[in-house]
């Protein structure tokens, strides 16, 4: 979520999905987004998505089992890779 604000992004996705053994393949049953001011601190960010994740929680509760029906199953690209392979700690001795 950090890198998405210093990405500069001006809202956050909040997925409820169904974890599964492939990446990426799980059932998503909600989202939303957490639209940002731009000067949200982190604590604030965390409350948002505790928040949201919250609001979700209860809405696929509440909507149970007829959710079930209204999945999309489409997979969505949840994980996005920040470093490169050949990125490495480097540690001068002192």
């Amino acid at each position: 979520m950090t890198g998405q604000v210093l990405e500069g992004c001006d809202s956050i996705p909040v997925t409820l999905f169904e974890a599964s053994e492939g990446v990426d393949s799980g059932a998503i049953y909600l989202q939303e987004q957490i639209k940002l001011n731009s000067d949200e601190l982190v604590d604030e960010l965390r409350y948002l998505q505790a928040q949201m994740t919250f609001n979700l929680c209860r809405e696929f509760i509440n909507n149970f089992p007829s959710i079930l029906e209204m999945v999309n199953i489409t997979s969505c690209e949840l994980i996005k890779i920040k470093r490169e392979i050949n990125d490495r700690l480097q540690i001068e001795n002192i």
